[in-house]
């Protein structure tokens, strides 16, 4: 599978695994509920995060733990299917949603850091 000339390969660990997929370049006009809408299009949606920064000047009505704080632009939606996610993926990348153009990508683990001895 490629998305924008890019090879794209699901991390299969041999048993069933949600997937958590990156969601870039949102507006702050968006809610969870408007993420969950676009995604629930392709399958189960079994967590939607929005991430923020704190700001008391941000004060705009959103139902999420996030409600306090200022957007940063991304999200990570989480579906218990593989293959819902992929065609999720690929289904919305660069499509408009909240009037820009987003850019969805499976998100990986993240690793560990090594520590150097000093």
């Amino acid at each position: 599978m490629q998305l924008a000339g890019l090879p794209m390969k699901a991390i299969s660990t041999g048993k069933e695994s949600p997937m958590n997929i990156f969601v870039g370049n949102l507006s702050h006009k968006v809610s969870e509920d408007d993420l969950r809408g676009f995604f629930t299009a392709y399958g189960c949606v079994s967590n939607v995060a929005l991430t923020g920064d704190p700001s008391p000047a941000f004060n705009a009505p959103r139902k999420s733990h996030y409600s306090d704080r200022a957007p940063r632009g991304y999200a990570y939606v989480e579906m218990p299917d593989e293959k819902e996610a992929l065609a999720a993926i690929l289904g919305i990348q660069g499509k408009p949603i909240g009037g820009l153009a987003v850019t969805v990508i499976q998100a990986l683990p993240m690793e560990k850091k090594k520590h150097q001895n000093r």
